[in-house]
């Protein structure tokens, strides 16, 4: 029997032609002749089997791309979640939780060297403030997902790409300063657990480069001054600066200098310091030993003043005022000669009726009204013969003023033998006593480096009774 379809032959079981696949009916089981097998078939029944291909295609096609979309999607989400920052960021949290520090050495990077004692001390902390490492995690998410500021202190930085999708990140410690002083020198400045260090002189600034992380600062000073010690914790995750101060200022040993002039300059162990004392002046630290000794220095137009030193042998001595006296003995005795030289210039001037005797009297209204009585005498011909017999200064009355210029005043009773005559007569040999009393008013002229009298004030009494007879 042939199929009758392609003219192969088919057995009498099979429904099918193994040859083109048609089917083979019951009166398509005969015998046929050859020439009935090569006779050609008919169109329709020729394209069938092509037609079913096709459409097994297209179902078989868009199911194969259909897995493979499902599977990529699931692999990029499945990585996704292994390889996120988040992910990332857990990892970090895991490390710190279960204090695994090789875990943690892969992910924290820094331009300092990150030791093997800071692993252990940023595992310990964050272990013991959750919150902080929960707040600095937010930080790190809000970074790495919003793009938002970083972490003054630690921030994410992306290394690479994984499978050229996912982004992988370290976390980057930024270097902190510590800026260290203490007021007194030789000053040991310890780290707790890293090392010590020596402040050799007061207020020495000391500048400190850590990575972030707590620290306990201890300053000990055990030496001239006594034992003294001090301590600061800087927490630079709290504060989140990078830059803390840590200046200590051990109380007591130092001095308050004060002085009744501020112009005044400090001694320290007969150096001058040539620093004005102003309101006033802390010197220290100091020993009580008796090793430092205070002194101050004024500079007058006329003189220097030194006030009397002090020697620092208890801490009672405090504050020191150093007061200057200007009416010492050798003020006195300038003020005090420049009087008797006027009286003297008087005496002469009066003799020759000229005022250009005068010389340290420079108040205007005397010489004018002195010269107006010089004219008179003349017209008069009268002539003056006498000298001075005594001096008395009102010592008590001695004042000094610096306020605007240097001014003195005081007190003088002077006493004349005196005696007039007309021209052409001999001089009387009988005179006349009298006597005046003046407040003189003396002002210091630096460009002559002396004083003069502007002003004499006449009075009635002394003011005290600490008179001194000058001759």
């Amino acid at each position: 029997m042939f199929c009758k379809n392609c003219g192969q032959p088919v057995s009498e079981s099979p429904s099918f032609c193994k040859s083109c696949g048609m089917k083979v009916t019951a009166p398509e089981r005969q015998d046929f002749t050859p020439t009935q097998a090569n006779q050609t078939p008919k169109e329709e029944k020729v394209t069938q089997p092509q037609s079913s291909q096709k459409k097994k295609l297209f179902i078989i096609i868009p199911s194969i791309l259909i897995v493979l979309a499902l599977i990529s999607v699931g692999a990029y989400f499945l990585g996704s979640v292994n390889y996120n920052g988040a992910a990332q960021l857990d990892q970090l949290k895991t490390a710190v939780e279960e204090g695994d520090k090789d875990k943690l050495r892969q992910q924290l990077t820094s331009e300092e060297e990150i030791t093997d004692k800071y692993l252990t001390d940023f595992i310990q902390y964050f272990q013991d403030n959750k919150e902080a490492l929960a707040r600095i995690s937010d930080r790190l998410e809000a970074q790495i997902s919003n793009d938002e500021a970083a972490h003054p202190l630690i921030q994410a930085v992306e290394t690479e790409k994984k499978f050229g999708i996912y982004p992988q990140y370290v976390f980057e410690l930024t270097p902190v300063k510590i800026v260290a002083s203490a007021n007194f020198e030789q000053t040991e400045l310890s780290i707790k657990d890293r090392y010590k260090i020596m402040l050799e002189n007061p207020n020495e600034k000391l500048h400190l480069v850590h990575l972030p992380g707590k620290y306990e600062l201890t300053f000990l000073h055990n030496q001239i001054y006594g034992e003294y010690e001090d301590a600061i914790t800087i927490d630079f995750w709290e504060t989140e600066q990078l830059e803390a101060s840590a200046a200590i200022s051990f109380e007591g040993q130092e001095v308050i200098i004060q002085s009744t002039h501020e112009e005044a300059t400090l001694i320290v162990n007969d150096v001058v310091t040539e620093e004005a004392i102003g309101e006033e002046t802390v010197f220290g630290p100091v020993t009580y030993d008796g090793s430092t000794t205070f002194s101050a220095k004024l500079e007058l137009p006329w003189e220097t003043l030194y006030a009397d030193p002090v020697m620092i042998t208890d801490a009672s001595q405090n504050p020191v005022m150093f007061e200057f006296n200007y009416e010492d003995d050798y003020l006195r005795d300038e003020i005090y000669s420049r009087i008797a030289r006027h009286v003297d210039e008087w005496i002469i001037a009066y003799k020759d009726q000229s005022i250009s005797h005068l010389t340290v009297m420079q108040n205007m209204g005397y010489l004018k009204a002195t010269g107006d009585n010089f004219d008179r005498m003349r017209e008069d011909n009268s002539n003056f013969t006498g000298d001075v017999e005594q001096i008395i200064f009102d010592d008590g009355s001695f004042l000094v003023d610096t306020e605007n210029d240097y001014n003195v005043e005081v007190i003088t009773k002077l006493q004349f033998r005196t005696g007039y005559y007309e021209s052409g007569e001999p001089a009387p040999r009988n005179f006349d006593r009298t006597e005046y009393m003046w407040k003189y008013h003396l002002v210091y002229e630096p460009t002559s480096d002396d004083w003069y009298i502007r002003g004499s004030d006449e009075v009635k009494s002394f003011e005290t009774d600490k008179l001194l007879e000058w001759y």
